[in-house]
């Protein structure tokens, strides 16, 4: 094999037979709502516009599979968060972005096992005697 060949995979370090993403960048944008791919759009545009070297298919590949599990809605909010925040400018790139996005949908799934917890309770019966 020639070193042209073979590519590690951004987020498992795997080793890639193809180098062309384009099939998986559209399966993984056409699973979320359209809100979302266009705020990934906006922001992709925001990093491309405060960096040298543009995003490559793998960096957009890289983040959309680590934030496939993650909810749209948590992903919209954290996206809306990163450009109010101007993070694109300030250097970070889609490896902080996804880290905004996994963080965010985690505290989300504790905060509703903590309700359903919570509120799945019978209160304690006061003794009236």
């Amino acid at each position: 094999m020639s070193k042209a060949s073979k590519h590690k995979c951004p987020t498992c370090g795997s080793t890639l037979k193809s180098t062309n993403f384009e099939k998986q960048i559209l399966k993984l944008r056409l699973s979320h709502s359209v809100e979302y791919g266009k705020l990934f759009d906006h922001i992709v545009k925001l990093i491309d516009n405060s960096r040298s070297i543009p995003l490559t298919d793998r960096d957009i590949y890289g983040f959309l599979n680590a934030v496939s599990d993650c909810d749209d809605e948590v992903s919209i909010v954290s996206m809306n968060s990163y450009i109010d925040n101007n993070y694109a400018m300030s250097g970070k790139g889609l490896p902080y972005l996804s880290a905004m996005i996994i963080n965010s949908s985690a505290t989300k799934k504790s905060r509703q096992e903590y309700e359903f917890k919570t509120l799945d309770r019978l209160p304690p019966k006061i003794d009236e005697g």
